[in-house]
């Protein structure tokens, strides 16, 4: 699951910054990592990078749903 949150969520990402100028595929990277070194699960790792996605669909939580359960969709949203 992680792995293709983060190959779903790239694409929209691509290019994009946060409002501090970090770059937000890389930060998203960076609390997924957060995540996993605290013991966070794979779920809410790749959960991550469907919030940021989330902001790009018309439509998230079915989107979301859809491609990944509503298990994802319910932590991404």
């Amino acid at each position: 699951a992680l792995q293709r949150s983060r190959a779903f969520a790239e694409p929209l990402l691509s290019g994009e910054t946060l409002d501090t100028g970090e770059n937000t595929p890389a930060h998203a990277d960076a609390v997924a990592r957060i995540l996993a070194d605290i013991g966070g699960s794979e779920a809410m790792q790749a959960a991550v990078y469907l919030v940021y996605a989330c902001q790009h669909l018309n439509r998230p939580q079915e989107v979301i749903a859809k491609a990944f359960g509503e298990h994802f969709a319910a932590l991404a949203v």
